[in-house]
């Protein structure tokens, strides 16, 4: 179920907007003060906060920044007066997500939280993916290391791990790369690696990789790039 926080000292609000959001199926949590908005735990249950503009102990724009600090991946609304229209637009600039003006007209609200869960659901769905392709890299049986050329950040799988003996953070960079696995001959390689970069890695190539414990392999390496990144594919031989 998805979950809205509610944050109003107007106790006739909270309970016309909450009964709303019930009837639409959203699990609904009021705070009727910024103390009693910020004293709590499960930020990550919230795709949406309603967040009154002023409230008795504290102004949005210092709760805003805590706030979004705790709950980065919620929809920030702030309700607000036609008074204090200026300043909500201030709000969205600073991070808030949209704003509402009183009175809340429900349609309004339930269009705009329905496009929010819609964002949700499709963010929960990228990164269910993503983790899910993560995972099958990670377990492949040849060992894979994807390049970003334009960082030189280098992520390595399990197999890379398991191969080599070294960790993946002791493989982070293209210079911990080619320093632990090619020793001495780092610069020769690196100058090789450079080259069929620019040709597009049309050859695969064998390579002299020493472990962590100092045991010699060989490995050959396949490539492919997409725009400045690329992916080796390597196997012992």
């Amino acid at each position: 179920m998805l979950a809205v926080l509610l944050v109003d000292d107007d106790a006739g609000i909270c309970s016309s907007l909450s009964r709303i959001l019930r009837q639409d199926g959203y699990r609904v949590d009021i705070a009727h003060s910024a103390a009693e908005a910020i004293d709590r735990d499960h930020w990550n249950d919230y795709f949406a906060i309603l967040l009154d503009r002023r409230l008795p102990d504290n102004s949005a724009d210092d709760l805003l920044p805590r706030i979004i600090e705790r709950a980065p991946d919620a929809a920030v609304i702030v309700v607000t007066g036609y008074a204090d229209l200026e300043s909500s637009l201030a709000a969205i600039r600073a991070g808030a997500a949209d704003y509402l003006l009183k009175p809340v007209d429900p349609d309004d609200l339930r269009g705009r939280l329905r496009r929010f869960a819609d964002l949700k659901e499709a963010r929960d769905n990228v990164r269910r993916r993503d983790a899910q392709v993560a995972f099958m890299i990670s377990h492949l049986p040849a060992g894979a290391a994807y390049v970003d050329n334009r960082t030189d950040e280098v992520r390595v799988n399990e197999t890379v791990e398991a191969m080599t003996e070294y960790s993946a953070s002791d493989l982070a960079t293209r210079d911990l790369w080619f320093s632990h696995l090619l020793g001495s001959r780092a610069d020769e390689f690196r100058q090789q690696y450079e080259v069929d970069r620019l040709e597009g890695f049309s050859k695969s190539r064998i390579l002299p990789l020493k472990t962590r414990s100092g045991r010699e392999i060989s490995a050959e390496f396949s490539a492919y790039r997409y725009n400045d990144h690329a992916c080796l594919d390597d196997s012992m031989t």
